[in-house]
């Protein structure tokens, strides 16, 4: 369940109470201590939806937040108002304010602000009992750490600083010893640093073997710098503007205890991948978590004995923390990782050398980092006997009935009690441990089964669960559900190929709904390809194994086989977008494309044509001019504001016209491939007839079938290609910074900018259409907060195919509202699919935000008007969102049993004659031949059906055209179209569709006369 409000929580509550129901708060779930496990069931209760910032008071520099608020959010939002968080944990992409409070621990900055307790002023609680408490000072204690055991947080109040610019410095040590003396100076001398973090040897020579990072299967060109693997790398963070009081002492530490200082642009990067030390993972594919805390005078001593102690590459970050709870003067945390594979037995073995790390840490004054569900029986150690105590007090006192996250923290279960029983043995367990060693890097070959390529498992068990990819997937926040994000579809595919679950018709949809936005790809610290994954998963299901696609690509791959469009229309109008003074065939062969008019004399149709634009288009040209579907048949001011730049700039161009075909990302998403090489080699093949060196496109889904998706395919399939592909934000761009290309029209308007996903995150096409937009006079360009690599998708068509009314409300409008606080009257866009997307949207929310394609507003700039395309646009839409509709199993069902009379006529005997003698049966005798026949119905349905398809496909039509909004050219198609679309669909989609349709025939036969009468 997931919690929305306060109040909420404490009605919850008190119905867990009555119903004697277990309660497990659930935040991002980034800890490994397993606080957030039902190990006793219950309800896992998800705080995702309480993340408001309520208040930022700069008098007293303190925030109040909900508990769900991310920690990487709230830092973004207090920058706006020259402010920042004054410590935050190295998972701050993904965890949450409420999560850190109840897990506790320590984080960046704590070397000058201790522990996150220490930083927070009240918590707001709704206890086990459904009481309301806040908890300030050493309350608070009843709640940190507790993981739950005490109470829902639903507030916190924290401290905040001033927002400073930060000054790094790396330095490598050659020993744990020199690295240990160094840190236990810099806390003497009282060096005013902010954050003191360091790796060990390991981590770097590990952190060096990672694999490049890859965009759609090519390496990408990125600076990453190789780290010296001899020593302890530290990272000294202090705000700049105490860069003269720290550089002397520092200095002179470091030279005491012959640090090394290195390369600046080695600790920016450091300290820029600060949060992503899960990377190493991806050489595991698993990791063994080790970690715990330990007294900084002994840190070097501890190190050494690990170094000794621990065969398997040990790698370790730790942090330095001012002890504000007494005792020595500076703690360690120590955050470590053994690479391993938890598919092989020796996992489970090594597994032990967990709690070598504990065992080592406890003998030099140390205890484990935290409790959770694992260490429960060393809560003495981390939390101290008084507070065990007062907890264990506090607890009987509000949760009598134990119903709030049973067997953590001070509840020893079966684990706490076998890991307490273990531990002193754990010099035995060492042994086979050491020997059983996972091996270090990515070995993909072989990994997967249950249809699952191998490089996908692989990566299924890589993935660090650490929920990076969450918050900013549209997939999951139009949804609201964790197993729509890629964390979800990873953990699924992990516990398929394990057998533990089923790849059902909803999964397969769910891996169908992704948009391909890449923002996964951005976020996750692992740089796993997830996107890549979806994609080609996509045609393992559908292609491969022959399941059951989204209904609506049915109807676009037709659409496609017959005319060469997803749209439905006729290629021969495919041209139509073209602005008639282009339109001269006498002049120009566009590979038979039928232009209006062609009657009139030559003389007569070269009387108005420009001459600047006549000599443009060529029958054949190295460079080609590629429209693509929804900008020549929807939106086609995108083609038509494209040539007339194009021509402005004095580029030669040819055009393929009615031979143009569907650039094939669609079916690519369907999951089609082979629908797809159809198109690839029909694109290819007419392309190289007319001698094209280079495609320009309006529409960044082209272009990425031009750049990136093409020329893999050919190499694949053995197909010659030479043919580049360049955004033509790319090609005018340069001609405005040559000269060639000068705006001669004020267009006095603030606009903003949003970057589509398949030409900004990628193909890296973030600066050409800015720049543009800047050289129009007139034009003020505001940018939206997520900008570039980090701009939010549109939705994409994809997804209102998927869910219409959900994609544009809960995706597009976000958006929308985002383009809204930037005061713009405009949103461009360049992405003819993002701007059906946004203008979907902005009809059904109501926002009042123009979109205007970015060859609209750049034509303006040379005094052409184009029309704005929004009303043929929703137009079109209408049609496709009716389909898709009519196209869910439900409501399929519903339209299917409109039918019955025809497809009772359909049948053939003796099935006919059996159904309409029950049909006018006594209606005892009704309901005894029907209870006989409803057992047999699904499984003799779907095969009686195809039989009957040419008998009803007339009547289907006809219906389908009463309900569904079709041009006359799209009506003129379905009885060719139709018969098609059904064969495919109707075979895999009737499992999904019976449920639904069954009582609806029972109804019919049994009630003959209500039924008549309703219909």
């Amino acid at each position: 369940v997931q919690s929305e409000t306060e109040a909420q929580l404490v009605d919850l509550v008190k119905w867990a109470n009555e119903q004697k129901v277990h309660l497990v708060p659930r935040a991002k779930a980034t800890s490994g201590y397993g606080g957030v496990m039902p190990v006793k069931g219950g309800l896992s209760v998800n705080m995702m939806r309480m993340r408001k910032i309520l208040e930022i008071d700069k008098a007293s520099m303190t925030v109040r937040v909900e508990p769900g608020v991310v920690w990487n959010d709230l830092e973004a939002v207090l920058n706006k108002q020259g402010l920042s968080l004054r410590t935050y944990p190295s998972s701050a992409p993904s965890s949450t304010v409420g999560g850190w409070l109840a897990q506790g621990g320590v984080g960046y900055g704590c070397f000058e602000y201790g522990c996150f307790l220490h930083n927070v002023v009240s918590a707001r609680v709704v206890l086990p009992n459904a009481e309301m408490r806040s908890f300030e000072g050493d309350d608070l204690k009843l709640i940190s750490e507790a993981e739950g055991i005490t109470g829902f947080i639903t507030e916190i109040k924290l401290l905040v600083r001033e927002q400073h610019p930060e000054t790094i410095q790396a330095v490598t040590f050659e020993s744990a010893a020199q690295l240990s003396a160094a840190l236990e100076d810099v806390l003497k001398e009282k060096i005013p640093l902010w954050s003191v973090s360091f790796i060990n040897p390991t981590m770097a020579r590990l952190k060096n073997q990672l694999p490049p990072r890859m965009e759609h299967g090519q390496i990408v060109d990125e600076e990453r710098p190789t780290l010296p693997e001899g020593g302890y790398i530290a990272l000294f963070v202090s705000p700049h503007e105490r860069s003269s009081q720290i550089k002397e002492p520092l200095l002179g530490v470091i030279n005491t205890h012959s640090g090394k200082i290195l390369d600046q642009s080695l600790a920016d990067h450091e300290w820029t991948e600060r949060f992503n030390l899960l990377h190493i993972k991806r050489l595991g594919p698993s990791l063994l978590p080790a970690e715990a805390v330990v007294p900084l005078e002994n840190l070097g001593l501890v190190l050494e004995e690990l170094q000794t102690t621990i065969k398997q590459p040990l790698t370790l970050e730790g942090m330095l923390q001012l002890n504000l709870m007494g005792g020595s003067e500076g703690l360690v945390t120590l955050l470590g990782f053994i690479p391993h594979d938890e598919r092989t037995l020796g996992y489970g073995i090594a597994y032990s050398l967990s709690l070598t790390l504990v065992r080592i840490a406890k003998k030099y004054g140390g205890r484990p980092y935290a409790t959770g569900f694992y260490f429960t029986s060393e809560a003495d150690t981390v939390l101290g006997p008084d507070r065990v105590k007062a907890l264990a007090a506090f607890k009987q006192d509000v949760d009598p009935e134990g119903i709030m996250n049973p067997r953590k923290v001070i509840d020893k279960g079966l684990m706490g009690h076998l890991l307490g029983a273990v531990l002193p043995f754990e010099s035995l367990a060492r042994i086979p441990a050491n020997w059983f060693k996972g091996s270090v890097g990515e070995h993909i070959q072989g990994q997967g089964k249950r249809g699952i390529p191998d490089d996908i498992a692989w990566y299924a068990y890589a993935c660090a669960q650490c929920g990076y990819c969450v918050d900013e997937c549209n997939q999951y926040y139009s949804r609201g559900w964790e197993s729509e994000s890629p964390r979800g579809r990873w953990f699924f595919l992990r516990d398929y190929l394990e057998g533990r679950a089923k790849m059902t018709q909803e999964w397969v949809e769910n891996i169908l709904a992704c948009t391909t936005c890449e923002m996964c790809n951005v976020k996750c610290p692992l740089q796993l390809p997830n996107e890549p994954s979806w994609l080609k998963l996509r045609g393992e299901l559908i292609y491969k194994q022959d399941r059951l696609t989204f209904p609506p690509f049915e109807i676009m791959r037709a659409s496609a086989k017959k005319e060469l469009n997803i749209w439905g229309a006729y290629s021969k109008d495919r041209s139509a977008w073209m602005p008639e003074e282009i339109k001269d065939k006498s002049r120009v062969d566009f590979g038979g494309v039928y232009f209006a008019g062609c009657s009139a004399s030559p003389t007569d149709r070269e009387a108005w044509i420009p001459l600047r634009v006549k000599e443009k288009i060529r029958p054949e040209s190295e460079t080609a001019y590629f429209a693509g579907c929804t900008a020549s048949l929807v939106e086609k001011d995108v083609a038509q504001g494209a040539t007339e730049l194009l021509c402005a700039a004095g580029i030669d161009f040819t055009y393929l016209g009615r031979q143009e075909a569907c650039c094939g990302i669609p079916m690519l998403l369907a999951g089609y491939w082979d629908t797809f090489e159809e198109i690839l080699r029909h694109n290819v093949s007419a392309m190289q007839a007319k001698g094209v060196k280079t495609v320009v496109t309006s529409c960044p889904a082209c272009w990425l079938s031009w750049s990136t998706y093409y020329p893999q395919w050919a190499k694949k399939l053995g197909i010659p290609f030479d043919i580049k592909a360049r955004d033509f934000s790319e090609v005018l761009a340069e001609r405005v910074e040559s000269g060639e290309l000068e705006f001669t029209h004020k267009v006095p308007r603030k606009v903003t900018w949003h970057d589509p996903c398949h030409m900004g995150r990628a193909g890296g096409i973030y600066e050409p259409p800015r720049k543009l937009l800047n050289a129009i006079p007139g034009v003020e360009l505001k940018e939206m907060e997520h900008n570039r690599e980090n701009a939010l998708c549109c939705g994409g068509v994809l997804s209102l195919l998927e869910n219409p009314d959900g994609a544009a409300v809960n995706i597009g409008r976000v958006r929308l509202e985002e383009a809204v606080e930037t005061g713009a009257a405009a949103l461009i866009a360049a992405c003819p699919c993002c701007e059906v997307q946004f203008r979907v949207a902005v009809d059904k929310t109501g926002i009042d935000m123009p979109i205007v394609d970015l060859a609209n507003i750049t034509a303006e700039g040379l005094g052409i008007k184009l029309p704005d395309p929004t009303g043929k646009t929703l137009e079109q839409w209408r049609t496709f969102e009716t389909m898709i509709k009519l196209l869910k199993p439900e409501q399929m069902a519903n339209f299917m049993a409109g039918l019955l009379p025809q497809m009772i006529e359909a049948m053939p005997q003796p099935f006919k004659g059996v159904m309409k003698w029950t049909k006018e049966a006594t209606p005892g005798m009704r309901d005894t031949m029907f209870g006989m026949m409803k057992p047999m119905m699904p499984i003799l349905f779907p095969r009686l059906l195809p039989g009957m398809m040419p008998k009803l496909m007339p009547v289907m039509i006809a219906a389908m055209e009463k309900v569904v909004p079709m041009p006359d050219y799209m009506k003129a198609q379905m009885p060719e179209l139709m018969p098609t679309v059904m064969d495919n669909l109707l075979p895999k989609m009737l499992p999904e569709v019976i449920p639904y349709f069954l009582p609806k025939m029972e109804s019919y036969i049994k009630k003959q006369d209500e039924w008549r009468q309703a219909a």
